[in-house]
């Protein structure tokens, strides 16, 4: 019973993450609107594509947890790879961080749920 409970915070905890996170994106896309991108560079434009990706791998978890969570994780990975590589620092990856977190948290409830299963 403890296990599941844990599973059902974690997983709340993260969809409340994902959700601030994606409220915090579009809140920006809709202040800034969309006309700037089509000035961006070709990086620029994937990283704006990854930080989608992650968004929606987010939204993804609520029904498929295992796979959103690996959406996100991966292309919050990616996200900061690429910043490093354009820009010569790691501030992708702490922009990205929330994300990151909240896919474990989901592979956590996940791998709770999974194993409290098994014993039953």
């Amino acid at each position: 019973m403890q296990s599941i409970t844990m599973a059902n915070l974690l997983r709340w905890g993260a969809r409340i993450i994902g959700v601030g996170f994606a409220a915090f994106f579009l809140f920006f896309l809709v202040i800034e609107g969309t006309g700037y991108l089509n000035y961006l560079a070709v990086g620029d434009i994937l990283l704006v594509v990854f930080l989608f990706a992650s968004v929606v791998g987010g939204l993804l978890a609520w029904w498929l947890e295992r796979p959103g969570a690996y959406i996100m994780i991966a292309f919050a990975l990616l996200f900061g790879a690429l910043n490093a590589a354009q820009n010569g620092n790691y501030y992708g990856f702490v922009i990205m961080l929330p994300m990151m977190i909240a896919g474990a948290m989901h592979l956590a409830a996940t791998y709770i749920k999974v194993h409290t299963a098994q014993k039953a």
